[in-house]
């Protein structure tokens, strides 16, 4: 299903946006960016967020489960650099490598 407001739509999924039209498509199952279409041409990806440019190399990130980031983030490669307790909770201490 698509909702069309001007030449801006919303849509559930990429194969429900409409064919004929130009304009910019926002879908809900695709996130950190857009679909945008001049007419006669197709719809084109794109993005507009990296989530690996918030946590740089480098950067270290406290977290309060010993997960490895890249399992919670789903990028980059951390290294566990030291833990500690922290009010009766263990804080453990990541740094992104690569």
């Amino acid at each position: 299903m698509s909702y069309e407001i001007k030449n801006l739509i919303l849509s559930d999924s990429f194969d429900d946006l409409p064919s004929k039209i130009e304009g910019v498509a926002v879908v809900k199952d695709r996130v950190n960016g857009f679909y945008h279409k001049s007419l006669g041409g197709d719809w084109t990806w794109a993005e507009t967020l990296n989530p690996g440019a918030s946590w740089p190399i480098g950067v270290v990130i406290p977290v309060l489960v010993r997960q490895n980031p890249a399992d919670l983030l789903g990028f980059g490669a951390w290294e566990l650099i030291k833990n500690e307790d922290v009010g009766g909770r263990t804080m453990y201490y990541w740094v992104r490598i690569e």
